[in-house]
């Protein structure tokens, strides 16, 4: 494992390949959330990409290794926005809070978050 992380210190890419991986348990890598949240982190930190910034964001919001925290959601998807081009991470904040199914439903939010999409 150790080789791993050194391998791919400064490559967003591989760390957020690895990470999902681990996520879903897709070929040789058992499911492991722990393991995802670390990889993800890495890219996220070292890397500022903003897939794996998303990917947190959706482990907080399912619980998945962490606990399930509205806040923090809301903190990684913002902080994916700012590092993302298309705007996507906005609108799915502004989802989030429409709906009101996986989230507390706010349409205050929601729509500060449609009006700062940048589609």
């Amino acid at each position: 494992m150790e080789w791993i992380i050194k391998a791919t210190e400064q490559n967003s890419k591989l760390l957020y390949e690895i990470g999902w991986s681990y996520l879903y348990g897709i070929t040789r890598y058992t499911k492991n959330y722990k393991l995802a949240f670390e990889f993800f982190t890495k890219s996220a930190q070292q890397c500022k990409d903003s897939y794996s910034m998303s990917y947190i964001g959706d482990m907080y919001l399912h619980g998945q290794y962490v606990t399930k925290d509205y806040e923090k959601v809301e903190e990684w998807y913002q902080k994916a926005a700012d590092h993302g081009k298309s705007g996507e991470y906005e609108f799915e904040l502004a989802k989030l809070y429409h709906d009101g199914k996986e989230m507390p439903q706010n349409y205050t939010k929601a729509f500060e978050y449609y009006t700062k999409e940048k589609w």
